[in-house]
């Protein structure tokens, strides 16, 4: 009987794992699927090359800041809303230019704010996004 439960247990364990697995990969393949365009792609011989944001009707780039430098950062940088969506916020509000030296970067400051995450508009707000400075800025 003992030996029945263990049974029981793994295989209901497995099956949990296995479906884990399967809603997990399913899930990244629609993110992949919506995400904007990165700040660069590799070449054939594995070298990245800066790849060109879209821009919104008033001109401002969107789109992820992963694998950017400070100089090709988007205008308007995609996060996750605080209420679990995608938006876009300005990339003065997520990054902060490099410091001139040791003494002017321990004058700046760690914030914690709430800000309007919006469309790729850079108008529409579609929700909020809080800055944590013991949290990533970039998901």
């Amino acid at each position: 009987m003992r030996s029945r439960r263990i049974v029981i247990g793994v295989l209901l364990t497995a099956g949990l794992a296995v479906g884990g697995l399967a809603i997990g990969t399913i899930a990244s393949a629609a993110v992949m699927q919506s995400t904007p365009p990165v700040a660069s792609s590799s070449t054939d011989d594995g070298r990245l090359q800066p790849q060109e944001y879209p821009k919104n009707a008033s001109g401002q780039t969107y789109g992820s800041a992963f694998g950017a430098t400070w100089e090709t950062i988007p205008d308007l940088v995609l996060v996750i809303t605080d209420q679990g969506g995608e938006g876009f916020v300005p990339r003065e509000a997520v990054f902060v230019p490099p410091a001139e030296s040791p003494d002017a970067a321990l004058g700046v400051s760690a914030r914690s704010e709430q800000i309007d995450a919006t469309d790729s508009d850079g108008k529409t707000v579609v929700g909020t996004y809080t800055l944590d400075p013991g949290t990533s800025s970039q998901e």
